[in-house]
């Protein structure tokens, strides 16, 4: 005897969940579509992708489907690796849609000894999936594995401990040669999620046409709608030219309110690239970057006038040259970095950069992150780690280090920012010289405070930094930092005297004493000398050789800068030097910058033209404030003394003065009490300090303020 067995409409459902009422099994089952409804298998082999695209249209458009439009707008990707031979669309773009595309979880890099969701396209020319026309569309656990991984492992880019195998620096070398030219074009990346490819007309170098269903009746490869609200969450994206390509398209509008959350991108030319100027608040959180040229760009792919309000938190960027390319900051809101992280770091990235930038309204903001910059031990030092034009920048709690260079010890950061557009606020800086026994890069280092800021010729506007690299420049032994605060207002650090001397960008001083005094104006702006005045130049590795003769003077450069221990900054390469040895008015200058894997100099430097920027390393205070009185017609200051009128001995070795430093002749308040041609200190007796020659001035009871101090011996 035969039963006949009950189908799914004849069989009921009900929740043991009070108020639950009961449903018939297959309404139940149509709660979630899976795509191995459709066919599709997982197993790495078969090809899945009409499996795949069936299963989403008949979510998005109930094809054959008597299901009302609201049944479920989620379809579910079974974990496995799902092997694809064309792009999977999430909506054709011809209208608006909405859907959930969700897998089991990241399956780390499509293993088959790992679990989770993976999609394994077996093309290079064109997205993985196309998002167009999307509303509210969301992407979720999965894995994406690309063609062009095994390219960038093979060849080491990004390493820190191995040399690449090509120019790390070029872009166009992260992308596998095999791969057609369209690859890593314009307007048709290899990349792994595209948000509105097919919207505008159709470019030049296009991706390749859609297969369109035929019930569509859709004619036009192009001009799709735009999206936004697009969510990509917990999704792993490796091995592709672009890795989220925001607008590559020839359009500009909308895209905007992309969200890429706890996810990781890795192995790609750009992590992220956005292409459109509507692109507004990008929000990227939680988020590993990895092994990556760069991480976020808005100058490649579409109109390259992606200007997105990108909001990166709790980021990594690490074993990459960039974390970032954005040569048009935003209108719609500030681009802000916080709580991110990065090591093995070639250069944190460049901003506002492309011709014909105007000033911005709204600032570029690092907030509580870390940079650490190891990747120069193989790729050799850039002409700066930070490079921002025309706008605002604030960096709050930020650390950046750098790692030794092989033999060469650069010994602070070089950026390329304005001075008086930028606030540094707790700031700490390691320019990678920890523990170098030179005193000529100790004395820089302590000035610099571990970082220098372009040409050092503008005015501090708002800072406070500590650099880790400090040094007793007497004894040669490590100190406990240097901290020097608020340019604009008054700076300090824990010793300002002979020993340690002052931080180049203070503009104000107070006395080491701690007390109430009024602070010593100090107003450094760097000097300049033509180079085309100069007699001669030479170079060989790290180091440069310039004869100075009809371009400056000895006692110049002893007062102004470009003596031993002092920074002087090319314009025209954008190199900046520490001086390590001055012979007469020849100079030998150490490379902090523009440096190879090998520390030597890549620039060829000329005195054809340009000029040298010179910043006085050597400046201190006594530590304790004293007066004098002095006379224009005499090269003597006598009845030197405290302010409570004690005199105590000035040639001390550690908070006084010495024979051979100088009264400085800089840029105070007022006129200085020397001039540049009247240096160093002949002798000290008692209360009386005799100078080279007369001072500028008759004036009792001066305040003695700030003096330089003499250079050290040559390569010391």
């Amino acid at each position: 005897m035969s039963m006949t067995k009950p189908t799914a409409e004849q069989v009921t459902y009900k929740s043991k969940g009070i108020g639950a009422v009961e449903r018939t099994v297959e309404s139940k089952l149509a709660d979630v579509v899976s795509v191995k409804d459709f066919g599709a298998v997982g197993d790495g082999v078969a090809d899945d992708t009409a499996a795949i695209q069936a299963a989403i249209d008949y979510v998005i458009y109930n094809t054959g489907s008597t299901v009302p439009v609201n049944h479920p707008g989620a379809v579910f990707m079974p974990g496995g690796t799902y092997r694809t031979t064309d792009t999977i669309h999430l909506g054709y773009g011809e209208t608006f849609h909405c859907l959930r595309l969700y897998g089991d979880g990241r399956r780390y890099r499509a293993s088959g000894l790992m679990r989770g969701t993976a999609i394994r396209p077996d093309f290079n020319d064109r997205p993985v999936i196309a998002v167009s026309g999307g509303r509210n569309t969301t992407i979720e656990n999965m894995s994406l594995y690309g063609k062009n991984a095994d390219w960038i492992t093979n060849n080491r880019l990004g390493s820190a401990s191995q040399v690449p195998l090509v120019d790390a620096l070029d872009p166009a070398n992260w992308v596998d040669p095999s791969f057609p030219a369209s690859a890593s074009s314009q307007y048709a990346p290899y990349c792994g999620i595209a948000v509105d490819p097919y919207a505008g007309p159709r470019p030049a170098v296009s991706y390749p046409d859609v297969n369109f269903p035929n019930w569509l009746n859709i004619t036009t490869q192009y001009g799709k709608n735009y999206s936004d609200h697009t969510t990509i969450s917990q999704v792993e994206i490796e091995g592709f030219v672009v890795g989220i390509a925001v607008q590559p398209c020839n359009a500009d509008g909308n895209g905007d309110y992309t969200r890429l959350l706890d996810g990781r991108v890795s192995k790609t030319v750009y992590g992220i690239s956005v292409g459109n100027t509507q692109a507004r608040d990008f929000g990227v959180s939680d988020v590993q970057f990895l092994y990556n040229y760069c991480g976020i760009t808005t100058g490649v792919n579409g109109i390259k006038n992606g200007k997105p309000s990108f909001d990166v938190r709790n980021c990594s960027f690490n074993f990459s040259i960039y974390c970032a390319l954005i040569p048009n900051l935003p209108y719609g809101g500030a681009c802000k970095f916080s709580a991110c992280y990065a090591e093995g770091l070639y250069a944190i990235g460049r901003f506002n950069t492309s011709s014909g930038t105007t000033r911005r309204q709204h600032p570029l903001g690092f907030y509580d992150c870390e940079f650490g910059l190891q990747i120069h031990t193989t790729m050799g030092r850039p002409a700066s780690i930070l490079d921002v034009y025309n706008t605002q920048l604030m960096m709050s709690n930020v650390s950046i280090k750098m790692s030794a260079l092989g033999g060469v010890e650069p010994v602070f950061c070089c950026m390329g920012i304005d001075p008086a557009q930028t606030s540094l606020i707790n700031c700490i800086f390691d320019g990678g010289g920890n523990g170098v026994n030179k005193k000529y890069l100790q004395n820089a280092s302590n000035a610099a405070l571990g970082f220098w800021a372009g040409a050092g010729s503008s005015r501090w506007s708002h800072w406070s930094a500590r650099t880790l690299s400090a040094y007793d420049i007497d004894s040669g032994t490590d100190v406990a930092g240097i901290t020097g605060y608020w340019g604009n207002q008054h700076g300090t650090n824990i010793g300002m005297y002979r020993a340690s001397g002052i931080p180049v960008p203070v503009t104000s001083v107070d006395a080491n004493s701690g007390g109430d005094e009024t602070p010593v104006l100090k107003h450094v702006r760097a000097s300049v000398l033509n180079k085309n005045q100069c007699a001669s130049v030479s170079q060989s590795g790290n180091v440069v050789t310039m004869d100075l003769t009809g371009a400056a003077t000895a006692l110049s450069l002893f007062q102004t800068g470009g003596d031993v221990g002092d920074i002087t900054y090319d314009t025209t390469s954008g190199t900046v030097f520490v001086v390590s040895a001055r012979t007469g008015l020849v100079v030998d200058m150490v490379a902090q910058n523009n440096l190879d894997k090998d520390g030597n100099l890549v620039p060829t430097i000329t005195i054809a033209s340009g000029l040298i920027y010179r910043m006085n390393c050597r400046l201190y205070t006594l530590q304790y404030p004293h007066w004098g009185d002095t006379s224009s017609s005499s090269a003597t200051i006598t009845n030197v003394e405290r302010g409570d009128g004690a005199t105590i001995g000035l040639n001390s070795a550690k908070v006084g003065t010495q024979i051979g430093d100088a009264l400085w002749a800089g840029n105070g308040a007022g006129r200085p009490l020397v001039s540049p041609t009247n240096a160093p200190i002949t002798n000290i007796v008692s209360d009386t300090i005799t100078l080279t020659g007369n001072c500028r001035l008759t004036q009792s009871h001066r305040r003695l303020d700030i003096f330089v101090r003499a250079p050290t011996p040559n390569n010391t």
